[in-house]
């Protein structure tokens, strides 16, 4: 009823000329604060986001495996990205570089689920009396959505990666010795630097891709990014939060990899690395990392943005 009455305010105003067109502006304001309020339906939100996770997963898998490997090269033995997929490929066969993908495509469904689905919830109650968002607002909400995130999924998940790649096994014979030796605890190797990473990770892909949204729709506020435009948007999104953050995730790499015991936690593993190997090494992985996330998160936004429209018309449930 309130939408109604602002849509005849506005009609009506736009009639009256002159002054009227300020209330035009408002009215219309009101009802692209009424709209904005609602926010995206919350199971939407959350099967999109893990349907689009397992895309983005498996597309970019290899940039990953790369990456991780590069980061637990302690010996220096690979000379960069490419060098490390050459030595890959010929020692292992070209399926080498999909180790350990199996325990990650399976966790991205749940992992990116709570990750768009929270954010989506938590983001609605930020929202101002207008049904706006600041950029601070959805870095915040980035910032919680990443957090739980972290603990709920990402920990278990990228511990078993990390000890599938550093000791070259498959899935379940890697997660049996992980088991026997150390327990279900070990499967939560560096649960703070993982939480470190994927809060301050996805606080900063969203804040970007928010503004990028933003500045994109200014002449049409409301409208749906194309899919190129998501793609680019995801692209810049991740390759700023990489740069920022990077130091989180080569520590709790090292923290989760075969040789974690040689570090008493966060800060030891940060102090040790800076002490033995310099402050850049917190950025060693960095090239193929962003060669795993700008593509990756150009695809999980881009992705995201298809599947929801798929997902609301098959449930019957609004976008």
């Amino acid at each position: 009823a309130s939408a109604a009455a602002a849509i005849v305010a506005a009609a009506a105003a736009a009639a009256g000329g002159g002054g009227g067109g300020e209330e035009a502006r408002a009215a219309t304001d009101r009802i692209g604060g009424d709209m904005a309020k609602k926010g995206k339906d919350p199971v939407v939100a959350t099967l999109s986001g893990a349907l689009a996770g397992m895309v983005e997963t498996t597309v970019v898998w290899p940039m990953e495996y790369t990456k991780t490997h590069l980061q637990l090269d302690k010996s220096r033995r690979y000379k960069g990205m490419v060098d490390c997929a050459r030595q890959t490929v010929r020692a292992h066969g070209p399926l080498g570089l999909y180790r350990g993908l199996a325990p990650v495509v399976v966790g991205s469904f749940p992992k990116a689920g709570i990750r768009f689905g929270a954010f989506n919830y938590i983001q609605t109650q930020l929202r101002l009396p207008d049904g706006t968002v600041t950029p601070a607002r959805n870095f915040a909400s980035g910032l919680v959505a990443g957090a739980c995130e972290a603990v709920i999924a990402v920990a278990p998940i990228e511990t078993v990666k990390t000890k599938l790649i550093d000791g070259n096994k498959p899935f379940m014979t890697g997660l049996r010795e992980i088991i026997h030796k150390e327990g279900f605890r070990g499967v939560y190797r560096g649960v703070l630097a993982t939480i470190g990473k994927q809060s301050s990770n996805q606080g900063l892909r969203f804040m970007a891709f928010g503004m990028y949204t933003n500045y994109m729709t200014r002449d049409s506020p409301g409208r749906t990014l194309a899919s190129y435009e998501a793609l680019v948007g995801g692209m810049m999104a991740g390759c700023f939060s990489t740069l920022c953050n990077n130091p989180f995730d080569m520590m709790k790499t090292r923290m989760q990899g075969l040789r974690a015991g040689e570090y008493n936690g966060f800060v030891d593993c940060f102090l040790k690395v800076v002490r033995e190997e310099g402050v850049l090494a917190l950025w060693s992985g960095t090239l193929p990392r962003l060669a795993r996330v700008v593509p990756g998160q150009g695809v999980i936004f881009m992705s995201y943005t298809k599947i929801s429209e798929m997902v609301a018309a098959g449930l019957g449930r609004q976008v």
